[in-house]
């Protein structure tokens, strides 16, 4: 299935101006081969679902789902591949890869930073999941860089500078954003049952308990929620689920059976399962992972 990777170079991105960020509203066909490239990309997956294949340095092949909110970044050289999309779109930020040397070191002092901009750090499970708002926020933020690209100003890369980084503190910062002052045009009802969820993804997920509370019929509820965010609730439930898992499985040292008791999982089989086609890893493989990162 997956054949030698072509390349595609920063000369190659089509651009209407010469700027160190380059952006792409991509629909992605059901598969793409295996490529790399010589510049630094962070993909915002917009709609749809998909399952990325990335591939570690022995070169094994390692799948794992990605949906609408989630965020992963490919450093030069490193070879990836799309499967199995449908409606798939997403954004595609092409940065050259001399331009954070300057900022650095005050970029390190993010959260997330270094795990994903720094090889050294670099892990094989390489994404965030975006929560709606904060969705909604980077995807603004997203489009003040487009205008800052796209500007004919002689200020354009002071301006593409601070556009950058301010998406990049947005969704690589703190883990949660304020859900206060939605601009996004979705019922309140709805988003502050998908606070519920996300408060407690260990609970046992009644959909139509929790679409009687919003308001809503469950055919009602179930259809506006995959628009938020890209899937059904059950499986966002369960990913949220598995985003826990992977909090403690980097942050402690617990027993995997208490890990799936605590991300409510009713035995830690359901979880090695759900976790490996989530993240393209068992979770005591990634556990090991982190902890040589760490070190």
């Amino acid at each position: 299935m997956y054949k030698d990777p072509s390349h595609f170079s920063w000369d190659m991105l089509l651009s209407g101006y010469e700027t160190p960020v380059k952006i792409r509203d991509t629909l992605q066909g059901e598969n793409a081969l295996a490529h790399t490239h010589d510049f630094i990309e962070i993909v915002m997956v917009h709609h749809g679902k998909g399952t990325h294949i990335s591939f570690p340095e022995d070169d094994t092949a390692v799948s794992n789902t990605i949906i609408k909110g989630d965020v992963f970044v490919l450093l030069p050289g490193e070879k990836h591949a799309y499967a199995d999309c449908r409606r798939f779109g997403v954004y595609n930020i092409c940065v050259r890869k001399d331009f954070f040397t300057t900022l650095d070191d005050e970029l390190k002092t993010l959260q997330n930073f270094n795990k994903f901009f720094i090889p050294a750090y670099h892990a094989s499970v390489n994404q965030l999941h975006l929560l709606p708002e904060t969705f909604y926020l980077a995807h603004k933020k997203i489009r003040t860089l487009v205008q800052a690209v796209h500007s004919d100003s002689p200020c354009r890369t002071l301006a593409i500078r601070l556009a950058l980084t301010d998406f990049i503190f947005t969704v690589f910062g703190e883990d949660s954003m304020s859900y206060e002052n939605s601009a996004s045009g979705i019922a309140p009802e709805l988003f502050q049952s998908i606070i519920l969820l996300e408060e407690h993804p260990e609970r046992r997920f009644d959909l139509p308990a929790v679409a009687k509370q919003a308001g809503m019929s469950t055919s009602g509820y179930s259809h506006k929620f995959k628009q938020v965010t890209g899937v059904s609730p059950g499986d966002y439930c369960l990913f949220l689920k598995l985003d826990k898992a992977r909090k403690l499985l980097e942050n402690k040292a617990l027993p995997l059976t208490d890990v799936a008791l605590q991300c409510g999982f009713s035995d830690s089989n359901y979880l090695i399962r759900a976790f490996k086609k989530r993240f393209g890893m068992p979770p005591g493989k990634f556990r090991n992972k982190i902890r040589v990162i760490d070190a």
